[in-house]
């Protein structure tokens, strides 16, 4: 049996992934649970996070572990984190599995805002919005 496709590309192109073809762009709300997810610049001091604010970056679970320049330009390291972050979500019980869940969880009770160091720049935290709107569908969509 084939695991469901990823809905959560945006503004990232990318090549197949272990056999699965990439995901299609995904707007930035659920289909099921309104959820607001955005995207803010995290500011020092990540220890002092409102409730509604999560870490998407370095350190963290969700952080990139591409860097730009060593691994490649920012949309070449943001393609690879998105394959990576995808391969991540293979593994019941990750970490990164784990905290994308907790996050669905937290942005049905309310919005949700994920902190990265380089935005408002091109950054892997879409992907991660992605990633949790895609699945918040998943949790949502009947058994079939």
């Amino acid at each position: 049996m084939t695991s469901p496709q990823p809905i959560w590309s945006l503004c990232v192109s990318v090549d197949r992934v272990r056999g699965l073809s990439p995901p299609s762009p995904v707007s930035l709300t659920s289909t099921h649970t309104p959820m607001r997810i955005t995207i803010r610049r995290a500011q020092r001091g990540l220890g002092s996070l409102l409730p509604r604010q999560a870490n998407a970056g370095r350190p963290g679970a969700l952080g990139n572990p591409f860097v730009v320049g060593r691994d490649g330009s920012r949309e070449e390291v943001i393609a690879k984190y998105r394959r990576w972050l995808w391969a991540q979500l293979q593994k019941p019980g990750s970490p990164q599995e784990r905290e994308l869940r907790r996050l669905v969880a937290q942005a049905r009770a309310g919005e949700l805002e994920l902190l990265c160091w380089c935005h408002p720049l091109p950054c892997h935290a879409e992907v991660v919005r992605g990633a949790l709107l895609w699945l918040a569908g998943e949790e949502e969509a009947p058994p079939s």
